[in-house]
């Protein structure tokens, strides 16, 4: 079996989207190893137009990026041509587009047709696209309504990466999703790993320090401002507590202005280095406002042992229930006054993150969500 997956944006841009194709289907790749993955995306970084990445080759056609890492629109002429390419190259099974709101899930439909291929769209959204302008997040929203309407009939299958954004595309009359949900690798957090220079200064923590964590894109909807504001706040009165925002987007230049002893902004990671970060972490933050269905960062933090404040997107109202995590508003002031008891109660925090660890590792694992979308293209073949 063969599977062509269509997403606009693909590493190096580093993204829940992106972490989600890789960890599903290299799970199901070695669920079953005759299973081919190759991935058709946007050349946004302007990088190798064909480059292999965890066993799948991803092909990369040129694109006009208009909102940086949130919305591109690719060369159709060398859309069409590498389509074409690939159809004299290999036999297709499956066609996977990811994400509804993208132009890519208009004409994923008729690449899977031309293939003679069953096609398959993949929802990660549990709300609507929200965006700081305006105009653009009512076009979002336009295109949003559009594509549930007019688009989602074309697909033999439609999946979505959790309950809750199945009920938002139910809500808006899709009749059947299937919930493949996003994973972790449980060896993942088990294995010895290598800590990256920029994450230097956590071998020089001191063991009673309590490190709380930002991991994610810095855009505004991630709820960065709120976090700095907070931890701002908490460093004058708490000196064992160190702060660390990792990640990349717009908002990076500007973070850097907050740094301080007690905060730290270290760019991006590789798993590699996120590994190495949760594992020195005590809380991971996620004040976020943004429209994903289960942000992956929240279930690695989970699988890392973390306890976790964030904010009720998507499915996080539901993964941090029953003990298992504390909720907060998208506000500085909401995100201290969850924080506070955290930091002066250590056994409340390592409990928490305990319930939490033993949740994701039971319900949300890669192995788990592979056998899931396995047993759906074999009933679409």
């Amino acid at each position: 079996m063969r599977i062509l997956v269509i997403t606009p944006y693909f590493h190096p841009v580093i993204g829940g989207s992106q972490n989600y194709i890789v960890g599903l289907f290299s799970a199901l790749r070695t669920l079953d190893p005759t299973i081919r993955v190759d991935i058709l995306c946007y050349n946004t970084e302007k990088v190798s137009s064909v480059e292999k990445i965890a066993g799948m080759t991803v092909y990369r056609i040129p694109a006009l990026e208009l909102l940086r890492h949130q919305f591109a629109l690719p060369n159709y002429w060398s859309m069409l041509s590498l389509v074409k390419k690939l159809k004299k190259q290999h036999s297709y099974d499956i066609v996977n587009a990811h994400t509804r709101f993208f132009d890519n899930s208009v004409w994923a439909p008729m690449v899977a047709k031309y293939l003679g291929a069953k096609s398959i769209l993949t929802d990660h959204c549990a709300a609507h696209p929200s965006h700081p302008n305006a105009v653009v997040r009512t076009a979002a929203r336009l295109a949003d309504f559009l594509s549930v309407k007019l688009i989602f009939p074309f697909y033999d299958s439609i999946t979505v990466v959790s309950e809750a954004t199945k009920q938002f595309v139910l809500s808006h009359g899709v009749k059947n999703a299937n919930v493949i949900s996003g994973g972790v690798n449980p060896e993942r957090f088990s294995k010895k790993f290598v800590v990256p220079k920029s994450l230097d200064f956590l071998k020089k923590t001191a063991k009673n320090m309590l490190v709380i964590s930002f991991i994610g894109r810095l855009i505004p909807a991630k709820g960065l401002a709120h976090f700095v504001a907070a931890a701002q706040q908490l460093a004058t009165l708490n000196p064992n507590v160190l702060f660390v925002i990792a990640g990349d987007g717009e908002l990076f230049k500007s973070l850097q202005k907050a740094a301080s002893h007690q905060i730290k902004i270290v760019g991006s990671l590789d798993e590699t280095g996120v590994t190495a970060l949760l594992a020195k972490t005590d809380i991971l933050v996620h004040p976020s406002t943004h429209h994903e269905g289960l942000p992956l960062t929240v279930l690695e933090a989970g699988a890392a042992g973390c306890a976790v404040v964030a904010t009720p997107t998507g499915q996080v109202r539901q993964l941090l229930g029953r003990s298992r995590g504390v909720l907060c508003e998208p506000s500085a002031v909401s995100i201290v006054i969850q924080l506070l008891p955290l930091i002066k109660n250590r056994s409340l925090t390592k409990k928490l993150g305990e319930n939490l660890q033993a949740h994701v590792l039971a319900t949300y694992t890669w192995p788990r969500s592979a056998r899931k979308f396995k047993q759906l293209i074999s009933s679409l073949s």
